[in-house]
This record gives C-alpha cells, sequence and structure tokens, in this order.
C-alpha cells in the first residue's frame, strides 16, 4: 500500500505502531507482492526470496504497469490491481497518473526491460476512462499516515481501471481472467504472483529490469498473522476480525522457507486458485506482515495480505466488482446492486434488499428520493453498516436484515407545531450552529450561523448569536463529493468541503491551493 520510498511504518491492531513496520509498496519480496512501485532498477542474477520465474503465456492476463503495480485484465476494459497503486493515501483521492484520460503503459511479457523506451519493451498504451475505488477508502481517514487497510475497518484495498473503448484494442490479445466469487477457505491452494523486487522491503531493489514470479501455495487462517512484530494483536480483537472477513493470507518466507513473500512492485497481483480447473482469481495482493526489525532487516514477510473479492467479503466486494462489469463466475453473490431502480427527483438508484424495503413501506412518498447510492458506512458507534440515506430516513441492512434508522435533514421539521426558524438542536441535528427554517412541516432552508444558535422563548423564532452563513455545500449541484470553496461561494482559495445531502461533512485546508475539476471527477488539492 505505500510507495517504495516511503519509510517503513506499521501499527499494532490497526492503531498502534510497531517498530519496522513497512510503509513502502507491496512486491513479491522473494519472488511475489504486495504493492506500489516506482521506477528504480532488478539485475538478472539477483537470488529470488522465493518463487518461481513465469514463461510468457503461463498466466496471459497479468500484467505489470510500467513504474507502478501488477494488474490483470478482468474484462474487455477493466484492469484489477490494489486500491494503494492508484490512490493517494494522504489526500483521500485518485492520484493524478490515473485520472480520466491519463496514459498507462502495460505489458504481459514475462520479462520486461525498463531501461528503454516504453513501446520498445513491448509496453502497450491504454488510455484511463475512469478508476473505482471502494466507497470505504474514500470515507476511512487516514490517521497518522497509516494506509486504510490497517484502519479498524480493515477497509478493502482493491481498484479497477476503467480504459477507453478507443485504447482498448491494444489489448485485445490479452484474455480476461473471471473473479470467482466463491469464498476461499484456509487450506486451499492457490498461485501467488507479481512483478516486483526479490529481496525484500527494506534490501536493495533494482528496477532496470522486471520479471513475472509465481508461487503455488495455500492459504492460512488469519491467526498467522499474529505473532511477534505483527500489526495484529489477536484474531478476537475489531481489526482481526475485520481483517478476516476481508482479507486472505499465505505464508511467506520469513515464516516458511519454501514460500515467497511480498515485496515492493507486486501490489495489485492476482491470486489464482490452484484447484486443476479453469484460472479464477480470488484475491489481488495489498499488504504484509514482518517479524521484528531487529531479526529480519530486509524485511522478508511472515505472512501476505491479499483483499478477498468474494461474494461474502466483509464490503461486498464481490457485488461491486460486478456491478462495474468485471467477468465474475461462482457464488453466492449478494444483490446489494441488483434489480436497481433509479429516481427520478435525484437520479440515485435503489437495489437489491433495501429498494425492496422501501418500496413494501410507502416508496419515496414515505422515505423521499435517495440522496446517497447504497454503501458501506459508520454509524453513530463506529460500526460500519450497508447504509443508503433517504431525504426523510437513513435505511440499514445488516446481515440482510433492513431496519430504519433515524430520520433525515428533510424531516427535522416534521414535529415543530408551527412555522418558523427552529435551532437545529431543538431538531436532532447535531449541529449546534443549523438553524433551520420551517414551514407546514417541511425544511425550507438550512443555514450554519458563525458561532451558534440561540433558542428564544417560545412564540419568538430561534435566531443565530451572530450573522448566519448558509452552509456552502447547499450550493453543491452536483450531488456528493468533494467541492472546492470557489465553486460553493467560499473566497478562501484552499477551501477543499466534502459535502454529503449538501451538508459539509467536511472541511480541509489545502497549503497550495485547491484544483476544480471538471465534471464528474472530485475536486482535490494542489
Amino acid at each position: 500500500m505505500f510507495e517504495r520510498s516511503r519509510q517503513e511504518r506499521g501499527r499494532r491492531d490497526g492503531q498502534a505502531a510497531v517498530r519496522g513496520a513497512g510503509r513502502a509498496a507491496l512486491a513479491l519480496a522473494a519472488a511475489l507482492a504486495a504493492a506500489c512501485s516506482s521506477q528504480a532498477p532488478v539485475t538478472a542474477d539477483d537470488d529470488l526470496v522465493g518463487g518461481t520465474e513465469a514463461r510468457d503465456g503461463d498466466f496471459p492476463s497479468t500484467m505489470v504497469v510500467r513504474s507502478n503495480c501488477t494488474v490483470a485484465k478482468v474484462g474487455p476494459r477493466h484492469v484489477l490491481t490494489a486500491a494503494h497503486c492508484v490512490f493517494d493515501e494522504s489526500r483521500g483521492e485518485v492520484r493524478a497518473e490515473f485520472q480520466p484520460g491519463a496514459t498507462m503503459y502495460v505489458s504481459s511479457a514475462a520479462n520486461v526491460d525498463n531501461t528503454v523506451a516504453p513501446e520498445a519493451a513491448g509496453y502497450r498504451a491504454v488510455t484511463i476512462a475512469k478508476v473505482h475505488v471502494p466507497g470505504v477508502f474514500f470515507e476511512e481517514s487516514v490517521q497518522a499516515g497509516w494506509p486504510r487497510v490497517l484502519s479498524t475497518s480493515a477497509a478493502p484495498d482493491v481498484a479497477v481501471m476503467e480504459i477507453t473503448a478507443g485504447s482498448a484494442s491494444a489489448i485485445d490479445d490479452i484474455p480476461e481472467a473471471a473473479i470467482d466469487l466463491s469464498p476461499a477457505r484456509p487450506g486451499d491452494r492457490v498461485v501467488i504472483m507479481g512483478y516486483g523486487c526479490e529481496k525484500g522491503v527494506s534490501a536493495e531493489k533494482d528496477y532496470s529490469r522486471v520479471r513475472l514470479k509465481t508461487q503455488a501455495t495455500r492459504l492460512v487462517g488469519v491467526e498467522a498473522t499474529v505473532h511477534e512484530g505483527s500489526y495484529v494483536q489477536g484474531v478476537e480483537t475489531p481489526f482481526g476480525q475485520n481483517l478476516a472477513a476481508q482479507y486472505v493470507f499465505t505464508p511467506g518466507q520469513g515464516a516458511e522457507a519454501e514460500q515467497a513473500s511480498l515485496c515492493p512492485g507486486d501490489s495489485g497481483g492476482p491470486v489464482y486458485r490452484d484447484d486443476g480447473r479453469a484460472k479464477t482469481i480470488i484475491g489481488v495482493n495489498a499488504y504484509y506482515s514482518f517479524a521484528d526489525a531487529s531479526v529480519d532487516p530486509d524485511r522478508v514477510s511472515k505472512t501476505n495480505w491479499h483483499t478477498r473479492l468474494d461474494g461474502a467479503s466483509r464490503f461486498d466486494v464481490g457485488a461491486w466488482l460486478a456491478e462495474l462489469g468485471v467477468r465474475t463466475v461462482g457464488g453466492p453473490a449478494s444483490d446489494h446492486h441488483a434489480a436497481c431502480a433509479t429516481s427520478g427527483a435525484t437520479g440515485r438508484s435503489m437495489c437489491g434488499s433495501i429498494r425492496r424495503y422501501v418500496d413494501g413501506a410507502g416508496g419515496e412518498a414515505a422515505f423521499g428520493a435517495p440522496t446517497t447510492e447504497a454503501r458501506m458506512e459508520k454509524d453513530d458507534a463506529g460500526a460500519w453498516r450497508w447504509t443508503q440515506r433517504f431525504a426523510r430516513k437513513d435505511v440499514v441492512e445488516i446481515d440482510g436484515v433492513v431496519t430504519v434508522r433515524g430520520e433525515g435533514p428533510d424531516a427535522r421539521c416534521a414535529g415543530v407545531s408551527s412555522d418558523g426558524s427552529y435551532c437545529g438542536a431543538s431538531l436532532g441535528d447535531p449541529d449546534a450552529r443549523a438553524l433551520y427554517r420551517c414551514r407546514a412541516g417541511a425544511v425550507v432552508s438550512r443555514t450554519l450561523c458563525d458561532d451558534r444558535c440561540e433558542v428564544h422563548a417560545p412564540g419568538t423564532p430561534d435566531a443565530c448569536a451572530g450573522p448566519a452563513a448558509v452552509d456552502p455545500c447547499s450550493r453543491a449541484g452536483s450531488g456528493d463529493g468533494r467541492y472546492c470553496g470557489a465553486s460553493l461561494g467560499d473566497g478562501d482559495p484552499g477551501a477543499l468541503y466534502q459535502c454529503r445531502g449538501k451538508v459539509t461533512f467536511a472541511k480541509t485546508s489545502c497549503p497550495s491551493g485547491c484544483k476544480v475539476e471538471r465534471a464528474g471527477v472530485p475536486d482535490r488539492c494542489l
């Protein structure tokens, strides 16, 4: 999940720092991998830390992105990788080199020379149309620079790069691999692979020539990640349980000499089933754990972590991939993204069990129009739940059971006895600055006071203690997302707002200014 140039870091149980934890992008340290890599130079006589050099055609859907990660073709225009390969962890957005219109060079050759021009090395040029990253990656905040996989939620480290129809012909001859939605279990045989470094995360690296290495191995349980020097303190901790629900694991050479370890450059590499049938992908190289640095200064992993892609994964990655048009087989898959209907009022979709529940309980007349797509969100207790927000109510699904959680902001005025202005605190709004104007039980406007909202005696409208300020996100014209303050009426050139339901969810100050992107692309800090 990190760039090769970053210092190694880690933390216990997704929170506490651990000595010698690695903050480098992943890759097969020895032969495989799990992280992003920038261009640096591998001599032909490098000893493998593990794994076997592949031959052309062994795993034809597997490719390398020049100066980046290992990927796999999983659809006519779909390329699978790890989210940290394309996602800026610190800014919480897709990196500039993977924004729409960017050129990406890929190769499926087993051995690639990076000392010559891309075309001379056999790379094919394709154009990025869009990069898809699970919503939780945007929702989860970075703490002290740690990657999102180490957050308590164990966010799924996976992304799909969609290339343009016009450039897809460049890789027409590369076959598509299918994602197997059937859950994989400890003991299952798999093959891991990647184009990464070969000596260890902290060892000397040379990327002037990269080669695809593979290792036939087996899955191990999450308990293997609990060892001296690991980030995981126990399988019964919230992080340990969440990790097992969203990741699968293979042994590294640091634990078993005959195995292979992840190292910078292999992040995003596919994990294939190895059961004698057609090759299908069940995971993506994502992260790893190490022994203490005093014991292993080169940082050769004890366990390799791979993002689960199946239909039973915690964040329902399988259904998300199927929705994007990725080729999938097996199952079962959830219906979170199935049987959808689009709201004419907001353009948002209602799908699966949430749609059935809403339709059976009065539809938009009772709930209001959907203001978000269904997605994993944190509830008030900090737990992640499958949630969809409607104008009047929030609908939550937990293990197939759908319930209504509270009411949306448009219903704040439903219980007032007369028209007028009311402080949000008296209407259930947690923001002490909120001032609502109510008419006939409906919200006419919501403003934010500069300081606070002042509650007056009955019969006297509530008012701001100072001049009222309109929430800038009320001017967001394209729904939820990130907007530069300049487009929302904020005169601060460095202001970047995270808007949700036309209400400010977060505000960031960009030291170098805020860049307004074209429609459909979130604004970002420079």
